[in-house]
């Protein structure tokens, strides 16, 4: 693995109101995780190892871990998140975060597939009005449950996203601008 550095400042002399915003803000994103259930090969199980070693190693001064989705391996079904949430810690901890330092968002792997879950899905898709951006808050409900695997995972993390029927984003104040993750994205659509 390897970091790639910029020859000035990380960003390419970006700035915000004369302040570099590497100074301000840096994060480490990761996704696709996958996590299999106590099947994974030895190449997976050495990549995760490494990745630890590598981030407490090499990667300094950071301000938030984003994990953007698909925790598990979709295929297996996996329902208990533990090692997931271990794995998480153990990132995170490398990066000298806790947990409110954490902000998660669910994958299309991370859901449970249903019939019912498609015939909502759909009807979703085919009402939906981008110009007012809204899904009825019941709706959402029902299309974010089918997010169990994602919903343990992020009730045993206790990380510091929110995921509720009203508020389905999270905004980070990290002082000179705001962060959004937009966690009901595509995701919350997906229904094959």
């Amino acid at each position: 693995m390897e970091i790639i550095r910029a020859k000035s400042d990380p960003i390419g002399g970006r700035k915000y109101g004369g302040v570099i915003m590497a100074e301000i803000f840096r994060w480490v994103h990761m996704s696709d995780v996958h996590f299999q259930d106590g099947k994974s090969s030895f190449n997976t199980s050495n990549l995760q190892d490494k990745l630890v070693d590598f981030l407490s190693t090499n990667v300094k001064d950071i301000n938030a871990l984003f994990l953007s989705g698909d925790f598990r391996y979709a295929k297996e079904k996996e329902s208990n998140p533990q090692k997931v949430v271990e794995y998480t810690k153990q990132c995170a901890h490398a990066l000298g975060l806790d947990n409110k330092k954490i902000y998660t968002m669910p994958g299309n792997h991370d859901l449970d597939r249903n019939e019912i879950r498609s015939i909502v899905a759909q009807k979703v898709r085919n009402e939906y009005n981008p110009d007012d951006g809204e899904i009825k808050t019941e709706i959402f409900h029902k299309l974010r449950e089918d997010f169990s695997f994602y919903n343990e995972y992020h009730k045993q993390l206790d990380d510091a996203t929110l995921w509720t029927d009203d508020n389905p984003h999270t905004v980070i104040d990290v002082g000179l601008f705001n962060l959004l993750i937009l966690k009901a994205q595509s995701q919350i659509l997906c229904d094959g």
